[in-house]
Formats: structure tokens, C-alpha cells, sequence
């Protein structure tokens, strides 16, 4: 009689033990559903609105919206005891293109309405990745990682409204702009 209420006291305490684990596991770190995100919309920050003679415009694309997706594959990875939040794998997609238009003529090759990719740059936050606009971005996450720089100047000191337009390989277009004037 003393063997199975040993027997059964074991049992029932490995399986209180292993829920425990389980529930603790999930309740605190359990793997996330969705490791990858898409953005579905962003604003567009400059350092300085206003923009003397001396300044380079700086504009930071910022997300303000997330999709997110599940692994592709069969059997998801496991993350043992690693606090890992939705989107932790990063983009889904890369970024295709990205284009720069301003509601105002530029100068004499640039008006209204057409791009002005051949005058910004793109750079990385510590400034050791530099594009240009002229070609397609490699960035894989642009948002957060990235900033788009001018140093040229209006023909005439004028406020822009700089628009600019992202694609990605998901056909997602997303579009933000930002006041800027030159004086």
C-alpha cells in the first residue's frame, strides 16, 4: 500500500512539476507567434523644419504601424527561456523603392512633382552605410535604421511639402511627408 501512494505521489508531482514549467515557460517567455513584421505606415521627422543657409536637411522615416507574420516552414524554431517579442526576426520584406518628390519646383531640373532621389542620400545612424537614391535601397529595415539627407538647397527659399513613397517586394506602398522651408 505504501509503494503505490509513493507511486502515485510521484506521478502527480512530476505532473504538477512539468504544467508548472509549461505554464511558467509560456506565461513568461513562450515563443512568439509572429518573428517577422511588415510596416503598414510611417511618419517622416526632420531634425529642423527650418533651415538656414549652414543646415543639411535630415528627414527619419519612423514606423507607426506593424503587420506582423508567422514563420514559413514547417516546424517554427524554439527559443528556450529567451524573452523574445513579436517582429523579433525583423522585416519580412525588403524594400524595392523609394522615391522623393516635393510640391514645389527644386530648381531648373527638378520641378514640381518629379523625383528628387539624384538629391537626397541615405545613411545609416552612425553614418557607416551611405546610398544614394538614385539607385534602389538595400536596407532591409529602413524604418528606425536609416535617415535621408540633402545638403543641396532650393533654387528659391520656398516651404516643400517632400513627400516620399516606399515600396516593398509585398506591393506594399506606404507614403509620409514632411513640411520643410528653406530660408
Amino acid at each position: 500500500m505504501m509503494k503505490k501512494l509513493k507511486f502515485w505521489l510521484k506521478v502527480i508531482f512530476i505532473h504538477v512539476a512539468g504544467m508548472s514549467a509549461i505554464i511558467f515557460y509560456e506565461s513568461c517567455c513562450g515563443n512568439p507567434d509572429f518573428p517577422f513584421y511588415e510596416v503598414t505606415s510611417y511618419d517622416l521627422h526632420a531634425i529642423k523644419t527650418e533651415l538656414s543657409s549652414q543646415d543639411t536637411l535630415k528627414i527619419f522615416p519612423v514606423a507607426t504601424a506593424y503587420r506582423y507574420f508567422t514563420h514559413s516552414g514547417f516546424f517554427p524554431n524554439a527559443y528556450a527561456w529567451q524573452c523574445l517579442s513579436n517582429g523579433y526576426e525583423g522585416p519580412k520584406f525588403r524594400y524595392t523603392t523609394l522615391n522623393l518628390i516635393s510640391n514645389k519646383d527644386f530648381d531648373d531640373n527638378h520641378p514640381a512633382g518629379t523625383s528628387l532621389n539624384d538629391l537626397f542620400g541615405l545613411s545609416s545612424w552612425d553614418s557607416s552605410k551611405t546610398h544614394s537614391l538614385a539607385v534602389p535601397s538595400p536596407a532591409d529595415s529602413l524604418m528606425g535604421s536609416y535617415f535621408l539627407y540633402c545638403v543641396n538647397r532650393p533654387i528659391e527659399n520656398f516651404e516643400h511639402v517632400l513627400t516620399v513613397k516606399i515600396n516593398n517586394e509585398n506591393n506594399t506602398e506606404l507614403t509620409a511627408a514632411v513640411k520643410v522651408n528653406w530660408k
